[in-house]
């Protein structure tokens, strides 16, 4: 009885031995799966990992040439701002050239009862010259600012010259070195802002006269197509025989502003009249317009520092003549 205990015990130690086996092997079936599973994972991340690399090297790449890019960017950038100031210099000397190209002379003196100037014109390089402004006097030089039209005509002499500035560039129409409240850097930024249009066509587009406002504030351009449209108060518009006029209703406070009108069909008077007014107020900052009428006299659109000074210039010019013909002066 003894035998037959032992033995059945044995027998039920040996059936859980067999059951602890089969789950044993239930367990390493499972983990030769997951063994498995793991080995596809990191073959699948190794496939990854070699992935990412080919991709980093192509980012370096990208980014070296984004770098190189970035680059000639900053020095075309910096090669247009030196241009820009090249032509603002050419401009401004431009436009001291013209306006006192023809100012060294001989003045004829006038008296309180004239209200005004009388000379007469001399063509030849060897005879006495004549001036507006007193003897001896060489008129201020124009402060450099906003020149507010380029012409495409203005009289042969002053078109020549003009038309040197011209020749395969872009003209620089007008600049302003201030901060200014509609500057899409914000009211308060200093900006340099310019205005230019394409003189290889003439500046023709659809909408008439073709131009561009550029906004530069230290390293940032901005730039926008103004062909016909209103610039905050400055408008562009084809004006007569062509010329392109720039007008700003804030330049110049009312009273200020001054016209000198019909001198006679010679545009060297109209640079003998502005010369005098330099010579006279020495307040002139630049024109705002020079132009000629359909009759081809000149007139000239200036700017005093105060309404008193420019009633006062009203009173010294109007009713006086050259080479016999009549100048008008009067505010508009």
């Amino acid at each position: 009885k003894q035998f037959e205990a032992v033995a059945a015990l044995l027998e039920r130690q040996i059936e859980e031995v067999r059951k602890d086996r089969g789950v044993v092997g239930a367990e390493l079936v499972a983990i030769q799966k997951e063994n498995d599973s793991l080995r596809q994972e990191r073959s699948a991340l190794l496939q990854r990992t070699k992935e990412l690399e080919v991709e980093h090297q192509s980012s370096q790449r990208e980014k070296s040439l984004i770098m190189q890019e970035k680059d000639q960017l900053l020095q075309e950038r910096s090669d247009m701002r030196s241009r820009v100031r090249e032509l603002e210099r050419e401009n401004s000397f431009a436009l001291t050239t013209i306006l006192n190209s023809s100012a060294v002379g001989t003045a004829n003196k006038s008296t309180a009862s004239s209200r005004g100037f009388s000379v007469s014109p001399t063509k030849s390089p060897s005879a006495p010259g004549t001036s507006l402004g007193a003897q001896g006097t060489t008129p201020q030089p124009v402060r450099p600012g906003t020149w507010m039209q380029a012409t495409t005509e203005e009289g042969a002499s002053l078109a020549e010259e003009l038309k040197q500035l011209r020749r395969g560039m872009m003209h620089l129409m007008s600049v302003q070195q201030q901060p200014h409240p509609t500057s899409p850097f914000g009211a308060g930024a200093p900006v340099h802002r310019m205005w230019t249009r394409d003189e290889e066509d003439g500046g023709r587009g659809k909408d008439g006269i073709r131009a561009t406002e550029t906004w530069l504030n230290g390293d940032d351009r901005r730039e926008r197509d103004v062909s016909g449209t209103l610039i905050s108060n400055f408008t562009v518009q084809e004006g007569e025989r062509g010329k392109l006029i720039m007008t700003d209703g804030n330049q110049v406070s009312a009273g200020r502003k001054l016209k000198l009108a019909d001198f006679s069909n010679d545009s060297e008077a109209l640079r003998h009249g502005l010369s005098e007014v330099l010579r006279r107020y020495g307040v002139l900052t630049q024109p705002l317009r020079m132009e000629a009428n359909q009759a081809g006299r000149f007139c000239a659109l200036v700017e005093m520092q105060t309404a008193e000074q420019a009633a006062l210039a009203i009173q010294g010019f109007d009713g006086a003549s050259y080479n016999g013909e009549v100048v008008r002066a009067e505010a508009f």
